[in-house]
């Protein structure tokens, strides 16, 4: 995979995919920027368009606001096969695309915004209902692990999905990594189809994301049945460019952690997938010490300001599991560290009172109540894996590695799945669990504390 960028254009514009191969513009998604009054569209293009202007505006007739675009391109390559061994279509061949954004600001509160990003494309809309950076109720749809339509579960999911948005049952996706099974794969091909098919409803929510296992497009040199699954120092390369998250300005060009406040939540996104390697080289292990350090500083900060009275933090690989006898490992890995070279992430957690850790990487879902060094701990993070979108190892076949401990409140191997937090007030968090087939609730949960009070004192 090479990678190369160009410096910010002219303003940008948006499209209507109706397929995802030979368009001009493809896979329009927004996502929060980095300040209040902000959002991000991104797009790509098989096409390196030099004359793009991206409008938007309060009325779709007229659309008077335009912003710079800026654009990255990348290009993959599959030799003989791709992963899981299977024969490419695109063996042999390069395929390109360039990655657009834009930036819209000062954009006002409960107003409704249209936007397009080409002269002739379809005008697309979104309602900044979402109060970021500042108090007020809101809604995450929260998964992991979702594939494309026709693998198993991802259909179902997608469909709800849907469905969900032009009800505006929720405000904001949280996607814990593992999109499309793999961006890179058909060289570059299957990110196209994915971005086309999330498209109907992430041009309409902010789509915020973490990294996972399957975005480390670590291919191999040689001739090999399948991309090198875990090497020293992923380049994350089509991630990178596909997704525009609001990490911190300061931070290195390697850094792919964020936070944000969402009305009365902190959301903290981490690359946790860096932390479970098998072999970590002296690069990643700079990388993981810089984002150990800014989570204590982030998390001290939020906790001085007491702007928001709920933390969630949201990553890959989970830090518990009971499904998996090798990913329970890895889990531990996370909770407790590796000697002499990071140290984990479960007494931060506890250390700053973070309330919900979401994961995914585990094809299952799994709920664990409050917990801290494996017990049930009122003032310790509740664990939510909902790794059970789609993809295409959905489900699994084999059966539970471990009985469930006292602390774990629900599993649910199939059918496929995504969560619901809504967070009404500062005391409040409702989770729901829905069946991707059904729509029924399959979970339901209850998270309070007092008014005030930046830790539980009240767990229902």
């Amino acid at each position: 995979i090479t990678r190369w960028a160009r410096m910010p254009l002219l303003p940008f514009a948006l499209l209507l995919s109706q397929a995802y191969h030979g368009l001009s513009s493809n896979g329009v998604h927004l996502s929060l920027g980095r300040l209040p009054g902000e959002m991000v569209v991104s797009w790509s293009s098989e096409v390196d368009d030099l004359s793009i202007i991206f409008r938007y505006g309060t009325k779709p007739s007229f659309l008077t606001s335009t912003a710079i675009v800026s654009s990255e391109s990348i290009s993959n390559n599959e030799k003989d096969r791709g992963p899981l061994g299977k024969k490419s279509p695109s063996a042999g061949r390069w395929h390109s695309i360039t990655v657009y954004s834009a930036t819209m600001t000062s954009l006002i509160p409960d107003r409704t915004y249209f936007y397009r990003v080409s002269s002739t494309g379809a005008i697309f809309n979104f309602s900044y209902s979402v109060p970021h950076g500042r108090p007020g109720a809101v809604n995450f749809a929260v998964f992991g692990d979702l594939g494309v339509q026709g693998q198993v579960g991802a259909s179902d999911t997608m469909r709800l999905l849907q469905e969900k948005s032009r009800s505006r049952a929720y405000d904001v996706v949280l996607h814990m990594g593992d999109f499309a099974y793999d961006l890179r794969e058909d060289a570059g091909r299957r990110g196209d189809q994915y971005f086309a098919e999330v498209e109907p409803f992430a041009s309409s929510v902010p789509y915020m994301t973490c990294v996972g296992n399957h975005e480390r497009d670590c291919v191999a040199t040689d001739n090999a049945a399948k991309p090198v699954e875990d090497c020293h120092d992923p380049p994350y390369t089509n991630y990178r460019a596909r997704f525009a998250m609001p990490t911190p300005p300061n931070s290195s060009a390697r850094s792919m952690y964020w936070s944000t406040d969402i009305g009365f939540v902190h959301v903290v996104s981490l690359n946790v997938d860096i932390m479970s390697l098998k072999t970590i080289s002296a690069a990643s292990q700079e990388t993981i010490q810089e984002q150990l350090m800014w989570l204590r500083r982030n998390l001290q900060a939020n906790r001085d300001a007491g702007q928001t009275s709920w933390t969630v933090v949201i990553g890959h690989q989970m830090m518990y599991s009971t499904h998996d006898a090798a990913h329970v490992a890895n889990a531990r890995v996370l909770r407790d560290g590796l000697a002499g070279i990071f140290s984990g992430l479960e007494s931060l957690f506890y250390e700053f009172g973070v309330d919900i850790y979401f994961s995914g990487h585990e094809h299952v879902y799994e709920h664990f109540a409050r917990t801290y060094a494996s017990q049930a701990n009122e003032a310790g993070t509740a664990h939510i894996v909902v790794g059970n979108a789609g993809n295409r190892d959905f489900p699994y076949a084999h059966a539970w590695a471990y009985p469930m401990p006292s602390f774990e409140r629900k599993r649910i191997a199939k059918p496929s799945g995504f969560g619901i937090l809504s967070v009404p007030n500062p005391t409040t968090m409702i989770w729901r669990q829905y069946s991707s087939q059904s729509g029924d609730v399959l979970d339901e949960h209850v998270f309070s504390k007092a008014a005030g009070e930046s830790g539980v004192i009240n767990f229902l």
